[in-house]
């Protein structure tokens, strides 16, 4: 009887930053990132059609695979991630805003109004 030889094929497109964090291809596309825009889309072919000229249906699968190997990892990182935000929105919160901030907002308000009839 003769044995097959097998032959692993590894297109995995994951590459780790020198962080150590997990992106698709480039430094730009993070798996985070991707697996929350698939999560916000719905489906890898939703986010593919959203996204046509920045990420192909081949990387997003490839970051979910990553995802799912690494779940935990992963969930923790967006979870430290979501908890930074809101730490980083509530001090912005907290704080008086600077006179340009001042005149960039009453400038939003006047243009806000000019569009409604």
């Amino acid at each position: 009887m003769t044995m097959a030889m097998w032959t692993p094929v590894r297109e995995t497109h994951i590459y780790l930053d020198e962080n150590g964090t997990a992106c698709v291809d480039s430094p730009r596309k993070k798996v985070k990132m991707l697996v929350e825009m698939i999560r916000g889309y719905g489906s890898v072919e939703e986010t593919a059609a959203a996204y046509p000229h920045y990420v192909t249906r081949a990387q997003l699968h490839a970051a979910m695979s990553y995802y799912y190997d690494h779940q935990a990892e992963i969930d923790e990182a967006m979870r430290r991630d979501d908890e930074l935000e809101r730490e980083l929105r509530a001090l912005q919160a907290s704080r008086p805003m600077s006179p340009a901030e001042l005149r960039v907002r009453e400038a939003m308000k006047q243009r806000e109004a000019m569009r409604q009839p």
